[in-house]
């Protein structure tokens, strides 16, 4: 954790190299997860599931991340 130069009262995170790796692995097996949950669908019906579920999740992230 560092002080952020433009703002003294920030502090900035830096995820290590071994988050990084954790990060990689766990991000590969959810798109391994995504990937079954949504093989029912055909490829254009993933799409038009994916877009607004992305746009509701962006919409209301305000409400998801406190703070």
């Amino acid at each position: 954790m560092s002080i952020n130069n433009s703002d003294r009262r920030a502090r900035e995170l830096y995820v290590t190299p071994k988050g990084e790796a954790l990060w990689r692995r766990l991000r590969a097996k959810s798109s391994v997860a995504n990937a079954k949950i949504l093989a029912l669908l055909a490829p254009h019906e993933r799409e038009l599931f994916s877009d607004p579920l992305i746009r509701v999740i962006q919409g209301n992230w305000s409400h998801a991340r406190p703070g």
